[in-house]
């Protein structure tokens, strides 16, 4: 489906931080900072392409192909407005797969 790199409705900033919060509180012992922030990466690629599931199955079947047509042409700006149109309830959706991310990964 093209760059499904792209956020579709959350800010990297923000994905980013709640990685980093997430693995913070998992309390690894002795990681040095690199380990650290190669630990936080992985856990923002996951934590993305959950939110991103999220967002494509929220999305009405007849706007999928809209959407890929989007993902290799538009900024992310356009992404995020294009859900926001299209799904109503997008940051409820959001929200719930942040948390359920977060009761996963913390084994919750």
């Amino acid at each position: 489906m093209g760059n499904e790199n792209q956020g579709l409705g959350v800010a990297e900033e923000h994905l980013r931080e709640f990685a980093a919060a997430l693995v913070k509180e998992k309390d690894f012992k002795d990681l040095d900072q690199e380990t650290m922030e190669m630990l936080v990466s992985d856990v923002y690629d996951r934590l993305e392409e959950r939110v991103n599931a999220a967002i494509l199955a929220s999305l009405p079947p007849e706007k999928v192909e809209d959407l890929e047509k989007l993902l290799d042409t538009a900024s992310k700006e356009e992404l995020s407005d294009f859900c926001e149109r299209n799904i109503p309830n997008l940051q409820e959706v959001i929200t719930e797969a942040l948390i359920s991310f977060k009761q996963t990964y913390l084994g919750a």
